[in-house]
């Protein structure tokens, strides 16, 4: 089998791990089905290359303004029909629903090929609050319908956003999660030494959708009306950059008796040991799609709490996790977590099985195979 898959991004080099989870399926599944990947805006250059079993038709769009990257979707959508007249694919595969989506479903259209419709990000969601998501305003939502509706599966990273999306536009959608690879992920090996007695570690960017100034502010009422629970806790952040220096500034201050440690940004294959490292994982997001952020510490043997977004419904006991964008409702979740200690071992081997079970590198492989396999057999079929 051979297909296309037209994505925002891609590796430029064995050393770059942009987009982990993306790297991970496509080495998975390179030596099954023969792929061609269309990243349409990183690397920031034009070529071809191999890589991961894999060849990247890259296109840079990145470098460019809107105007430039707008006109540039028809180059890629172009060279996807030439390929395809060399050699013919079977199916295309976009790899978010926004623009690839467009792209994919341009081209498929064109071609008489099916398409399958992956949403991997923020493109069927928009958070006001934050400034957040792609689903915001008609024109934006008539291009998610049309994508949909042209597609003959849609798949998510987890039953919260296919609920989103409910089936109202296009097949019902399936929740395939990327998986990851649990021997990398695992109890077992090194870990960081990180200081305090109760180590508790997020892993997020200062990007406002990723709410860690829903954790700080839980955190300094926490300061304020328990400050005992708090006693020999450390908390730690792993990828900050420098989004907002407002938010960066106040996350080096110490919250009441508590201090916080900013680590730079890890390469994922490092991540393990981080976690390994920590006690406890907190998670703050207003939205997630899937959320590798929980499902790797959990992989690791440490037990997350957050917000009930992603894949955390599915991963997390109901009284580990709170609503999205409410300090309080964060601040109540640390009280009751802290105050329950004995639990976290228990919670922390359901998390684990639940990840072993649904989310791990071989099952995801084995779905979307067996989805290609499918949506192709019906083409077949028809014709």
């Amino acid at each position: 089998m051979r297909i296309a898959i037209v994505t925002k991004g891609f590796a430029q080099s064995n050393n770059d791990w942009s987009l982990p989870p993306l790297i991970d399926f496509v080495r998975s599944i390179s030596g099954t089905v023969d792929v061609d990947i269309y990243a349409m805006y990183y690397p920031f250059e034009t070529r071809d290359y191999h890589i991961f079993g894999a060849r990247v038709l890259s296109f840079g769009l990145g470098r460019y303004g809107r105007f430039r990257k707008r006109m540039g979707l028809g180059t890629v959508e172009n060279r996807l029909i030439a390929e395809h007249q060399k050699t013919p694919y079977d199916l295309v595969h976009a790899i978010w629903a926004d623009t690839p989506g467009q792209v994919a479903a341009r081209a498929a259209k064109r071609l008489d090929l099916p398409l399958i419709t992956t949403l991997y990000a923020g493109e069927a969601v928009w958070i006001d609050q934050i400034g957040y998501g792609a689903h915001k305003g008609a024109m934006n939502k008539g291009r998610l319908s049309h994508v949909l509706r042209q597609s003959n599966a849609v798949t998510c990273g987890s039953d919260s956003l296919a609920k989103r999306l409910g089936g109202r536009d296009g097949p019902t959608p399936q929740t395939i999660p990327f998986g990851l690879d649990p021997t990398l992920f695992s109890p077992t090996g090194p870990a960081v030494t990180l200081k305090g007695k109760t180590r508790i570690l997020t892993a997020a960017s200062l990007t406002p959708v990723k709410g860690l100034d829903i954790i700080l502010g839980a955190l300094r009422g926490l300061a304020d009306q328990s400050p005992a629970l708090l006693d020999g806790v450390h908390w730690h952040l792993v990828g900050p950059d420098a989004y907002s220096r407002q938010t960066r500034d106040a996350l080096t201050q110490q919250i009441g008796a508590l201090p916080v440690t900013l680590h730079e940004a890890q390469p994922h294959w490092e991540m393990p040991q981080w976690y390994r490292g920590a006690d406890l994982v907190v998670q703050g997001s207003w939205f997630e799609s899937q959320c590798f952020a929980a499902m790797e510490p959990a992989a690791c043997g440490t037990p997350v709490i957050g917000t009930s977004v992603g894949i955390l419904p599915q991963m997390v006991s109901q009284d580990w996790r709170c609503e999205p964008g409410s300090v309080d409702a964060m601040q109540n979740l640390l009280k009751t977590t802290l105050e329950n200690r004995a639990g976290w071992e228990g919670e922390s081997e359901n998390q684990r099985a639940w990840v072993l079970g649904n989310a791990t590198l071989d099952a995801a492989r084995e779905a979307f195979l067996a989805l290609y396999a499918r949506v192709a057999a019906v083409r077949v079929s028809v014709r």
